[in-house]
């Protein structure tokens, strides 16, 4: 693991996400991108954090390149590993109270070939 990362970030973000954002869903993802996928690369690595409106609908998009998600636990597999993470447990837990009340958030991940992850969060907020 590289203890020296170097990372390019970029986030576009539009005013209305001050006012609809509900609280602590994305870092733990952003966390994970650096952590797991840009930690691993042997090279600069770049994070992409977009957030835009559709419709009425607000979408955050993280986006790394990269070792992607296979190759990170792979890597940690062979690691001995007394900690583990909980941070996305611990969101989609967040996500399940958040939908129960105001909310309609849906996450999705993919791999991005030949490396990366993508996560798009879709945030609906019911009237």
């Amino acid at each position: 693991m590289r203890t020296n990362l170097t990372t390019s970030l970029r986030l576009t973000l539009p005013s209305i996400w001050i006012r609809i954002h509900p609280p602590r869903v994305i870092q733990p993802f952003i966390e994970n991108s650096i952590k797991h996928g840009l930690m691993y690369k042997d090279s600069k690595g770049m994070l992409d954090i977009k957030f835009y409106l559709k419709v009425d609908c607000l979408i955050c998009e993280v986006k790394d390149d990269g070792v992607g998600r296979k190759k990170a636990a792979d890597i940690q597999a062979e690691s001995i590993k007394l900690y583990k993470s909980r941070g996305i447990d611990l969101v989609n837990q967040r996500i399940k109270i958040l939908n129960s009340l105001h909310y309609d958030i849906r996450v999705f991940t993919e791999d991005i070939d030949p490396t990366g992850t993508r996560v798009t969060i879709f945030f609906n907020h019911k009237p």
